[in-house]
């Protein structure tokens, strides 16, 4: 099969969804396609993403697949020296992305288009009529206009990565089975850390005594707030239990960053929060494993509620180490009380509590992120890819076919 995964992302960036990208692209290719990824030419602003040469070295990516960029109209750089028109820089930045990208998928002979672009996915789509090739697109979040697609038969077949989501679609008229229900995954082979807790520290200079509690990620999302002032509310009142306390962020823009530091300084707690930044995907597992407990204190959103499938999640179950979440839907698709501690979302207190209990009780702490390693084995990119290709060569989701092999049956 020739698949052609069209993605509006800049490449190196330090944004999850080009690695999801990329890793996607991998595993595709590793259970048998023939892949290409189609990008935007864009300008890179960070300096040391700039003088990145080895995309496939950095991002931890096997060479099983093709990378081409095309031109766009990237005005999206000026953002830095003012914010007027900036949805008109991003519209520019995108049309022309998805325009170039379509005329470049129309003379090629690809059996499968894949996109998250839904830029693209509608000026594809409504070409169908004119190339007759396979649409599929993975929903992030919903948009009545890829709804609108795949109920008129212009895209193929929609991937979502929640329950909810799928719900919401259909909902709005999708049929069940063009859709298939596929949560994010985690590359398990990188997790396989050998050093110990104390070692991992030490090369990351981190404190090697005492207790760290961490979070890997964006600190905002679309804009909005992960949850990130609740937890260091949360990590003062648990200082007053224990003074041996550190809290490390590895993630999260120099300007966030500042904003943040700025908090720490005004609640009195600098020297015992740790904010390292941007780091390589490669280095994430070596920093999880010097943690003692990992959290993510998301906020109630719609979007953090129902249509999120973080990254980070599936990392922290790889990494074997007890994990805090906010109680929400979509959290609750693969983490659960056997797995995790879970607690209340946007309240401090109750996210102290839950890191008391990981912290204190090493029975829970180990038995919770056993359980959690061995749940997320389901949930390697390679098993994803598999799935998501069963499903466009079947064209309709397992379950479906099901259901109309057991009507076949009975009638």
């Amino acid at each position: 099969m020739k698949l052609m995964y069209i993605a509006n992302a800049r490449l190196p960036s330090t944004k999850a969804h080009t690695y999801q990208v990329l890793k996607m692209c991998e595993a595709f290719a590793k259970r048998g396609a023939e892949v290409e990824l189609v990008l935007p030419f864009r300008l890179q602003r960070d300096k040391k993403l700039k003088q990145l040469k080895d995309y496939w070295s950095y991002y931890r990516v096997q060479r099983g697949f093709k990378i081409l960029k095309l031109p766009s109209f990237d005005l999206i750089w000026l953002n830095q020296y003012t914010t007027r028109l900036s949805s008109l820089r991003f519209l520019a930045q995108a049309g022309s992305f998805a325009l170039f990208a379509s005329i470049y998928a129309l003379l090629k002979k690809a059996e499968v288009f894949y996109t998250r672009d839904r830029l693209f996915a509608f000026i594809f789509g409504s070409l169908k009529p004119l190339h007759r090739k396979k649409l599929y697109y993975e929903a992030h979040t919903f948009n009545r206009l890829v709804s609108r697609l795949v109920k008129e038969g212009k895209a193929d077949g929609l991937i979502a990565v929640t329950n909810k989501l799928k719900e919401i679609y259909v909902r709005d008229g999708v049929p069940e089975g063009r859709i298939l229900v596929a949560p994010d995954a985690v590359d398990l082979g990188m997790f396989d850390v050998s050093y110990s807790k104390e070692e991992a520290r030490r090369k990351l200079c981190l404190p090697v005594e005492g207790r760290i509690i961490g979070y890997v990620g964006q600190l905002r999302t679309m804009e909005m707030e992960k949850g990130v002032r609740e937890l260091l509310e949360a990590f003062k009142r648990l200082k007053a239990w224990n003074k041996n306390l550190f809290l490390c962020f590895v993630g999260g823009s120099k300007k966030e960053i500042q904003e943040y530091e700025g908090l720490v300084r005004q609640e009195g707690l600098e020297g015992d929060v740790m904010f390292v930044g941007q780091r390589p995907p490669y280095e994430i597992p070596l920093y999880l494993r010097a943690f003692d407990v990992c959290v993510m204190p998301f906020p109630w959103t719609r979007h953090y509620a129902y249509f999120m499938s973080p990254l980070k999640l599936f990392e922290y179950m790889a990494a074997r180490r007890p994990i805090v979440a906010s109680d929400l839907p979509s959290v609750r698709e693969i983490l659960n009380e056997r797995n995790a501690v879970l607690v209340k979302p946007g309240e401090p207190e109750a996210l102290a509590e839950g890191i008391e209990r990981a912290l204190k009780d090493e029975e829970l702490a180990n038995r919770i992120a056993g359980k959690a390693y061995e749940d997320v084995q389901e949930h390697s990119w390679e098993r994803r890819a598999a799935r998501i290709l069963n499903f466009i060569r079947g064209g309709r989701s397992l379950k479906t076919r099901c259901v109309e092999l057991r009507e076949a049956t009975f009638s």
